[in-house]
Order: C-alpha cells, then sequence, then structure tokens
C-alpha cells in the first residue's frame, strides 16, 4: 500500500519535541457530546497559554489521548496546567510519551485514530465522533485547533485507507511512508 503523507521522515523536526499524553478522564455515557465539547474548550484554553500545537485529539469512555508538539521542553507544566484545568473527579493522571523519531510518530498518530475502531466504539476512524480527525475532514464543529503534519486533507482517501487499515505497527510495516520531500511540517 502506498500512501503519499505530506510529512516526510526528513522533515520530522529534531528541534522540536513530540508527546503522547494519555489523561485521564471519565465521561458520562448520557452527555459525552457535551463531555466532548468541554474537553475541547478546556484543552484550548490551556494551549492559548503554552506555544505547542496540537496533532490529535481523541476523547475515549476513560481517558484522553492527545498528540502534541513544541519547540520548548514544557510537557508537565502543559500536564499539570490541563488537569488543574479540567477538575475532574479521581485520579487526574496524565501519562506522557516522548516521540523521538518520525517512524514513532507514525505509529502513535495512527494508534490514537485506531483507539476507537479497535475498543469497538466505531467501524472506521472517521466515524468515532469524538476525534479531532472529524474536525479536521469537516464532518464536525471544533473548539481546538489542530495542525495535521500528515496532510489528511490533501489526500483524504489514502490516508484513511492507511488510518483504516489492520497492519501491525512495527517500525518494518511504515517503510512504504518513507517517502523524502521537501515539504514540511
Amino acid at each position: 500500500m502506498k500512501v503519499d503523507l505530506r510529512m516526510r521522515n526528513s522533515s520530522f523536526k529534531k528541534t522540536t519535541k513530540y508527546y503522547h499524553l494519555n489523561f485521564d478522564f471519565q465521561t458520562h455515557p448520557l452527555f459525552r457530546q457535551l463531555d466532548w465539547i468541554y474537553v475541547q474548550k478546556k484543552f484550548q484554553n490551556v494551549i492559548s497559554s503554552f506555544p505547542v500545537q496540537v496533532h490529535s485529539l481523541i476523547m475515549m469512555d476513560t481517558h484522553i489521548h492527545i498528540l502534541i508538539s513544541s519547540e520548548e521542553k514544557n510537557e508537565n507544566f502543559f500536564c499539570e496546567r490541563f488537569k488543574s484545568e479540567m477538575k475532574s473527579p479521581g485520579k487526574n493522571e496524565c501519562f506522557c510519551e516522548p516521540i523521538t523519531d518520525y517512524s514513532q510518530f507514525l505509529n502513535t498518530y495512527k494508534y490514537l485514530y485506531r483507539n476507537s475502531v479497535e475498543a469497538g466504539l466505531s467501524q472506521t476512524v472517521e466515524d468515532y465522533p469524538y476525534s479531532s480527525l472529524r474536525i479536521i475532514l469537516g464532518r464536525s464543529v471544533g473548539y481546538v485547533q489542530i495542525d495535521d503534519p500528515i496532510g489528511l486533507i490533501q489526500n483524504p482517501i489514502q490516508t484513511l485507507n492507511w488510518l483504516n487499515s489492520d497492519c501491525d505497527f512495527k517500525i518494518s510495516q511504515l517503510s512504504f511512508l518513507r517517502q523524502d520531500n521537501s515539504l514540511s511540517m
């Protein structure tokens, strides 16, 4: 499968820090749509105070996945601010995984959007209503600014086919995505 993505191995900026954040958050079964709006607005409040770019945001039933990048190493302050902004009951733990290379970025990007499919909450990645993917595709109103370095909107069919494919997330499986190009993130 050949996929033409905007972000290339050569454009993965080594000076930029990338992070996958996993934040505990319990949704209410009757008010998930309101929870989704709440999460986006609170998140937008936080990112307005930090020099970060949001690449994906997904709300599951018990947690939130966030993929961000920043020129500064401020992920711990960012997590603490987000936790205090959310004020949700429970542990409110925030796990932060640094992303160190292009393959790991692609693995994480795909993992986050496939999370709802793997959990049986949707048939396809684009059908899950609590995902920034729907905002990028124009299928949902967004309350948070999303920067998509993959270039989904430029080539939606191929990118969605890749996201919906049930291939292994190993680096060897990503060789078809490694095409050098001068386009940057």
